[in-house]
C-alpha cells in the first residue's frame, strides 16, 4: 500500500481565503499600490461626529476593500491619532483594556450606553457615514 492519491484542489469560492488569494467578495476590491489602508480609515475615523459610532465592519464596508479585522488592525496602529472610542465592535463592545479610557469619552460626548452594560447602544447613535447628520 502506497501513499494515497493526492485529492486535486477544491475551486476558490468567493468570500473563501486559500493560498490561491484573498477570495474577497465582490463589494471588496484591490487597494491601488503605494496606498496604504489608513488612507482611507483614517479620514472616515475622523469624520464621525462626536456622540455616534461605527463599527469595525462598518468602517471596513465604507471605505470599500479589508474587512473588519483590517480596521482593528489599523486602529491598533494608529489608534491615538483618532477617536478610537468612536468604532468598536459590532456588539457595541471594546476589548476590555480600552474600557475605562472610552467610558470617559463616550460620557463627554453622550454616547448612549447599552443599560447596565459598558458597550454603545448602537441602534441610537450608529453613524450612517458621510453625508449623515448627527443626532
Amino acid at each position: 500500500m502506497g501513499r494515497p492519491a493526492a485529492r486535486p484542489a477544491e475551486p476558490a469560492r468567493p468570500g473563501r481565503r486559500d493560498e490561491r488569494g484573498p477570495g474577497l467578495s465582490p463589494q471588496h476590491r484591490q487597494r491601488p499600490p503605494g496606498r496604504a489602508y489608513i488612507d482611507d480609515v483614517g479620514p472616515l475615523v475622523l469624520a464621525i461626529p462626536e456622540g455616534m459610532a461605527l463599527t469595525y465592519g462598518d468602517v471596513a464596508e465604507l471605505t470599500g476593500w479589508g474587512a473588519a479585522r483590517a480596521v482593528g488592525a489599523v486602529m491598533s496602529q494608529h489608534g491615538h491619532e483618532l477617536p478610537w472610542w468612536r468604532v468598536v465592535r459590532a456588539d457595541g463592545s471594546l476589548p476590555e483594556g480600552l474600557v475605562p479610557r472610552a467610558m470617559i469619552h463616550w460620557a463627554d460626548e453622550g454616547h448612549p450606553l447599552v443599560l447596565g452594560t459598558s458597550r454603545l447602544d448602537l441602534g441610537r447613535c450608529r453613524w450612517d457615514g458621510p453625508g449623515d447628520a448627527p443626532g
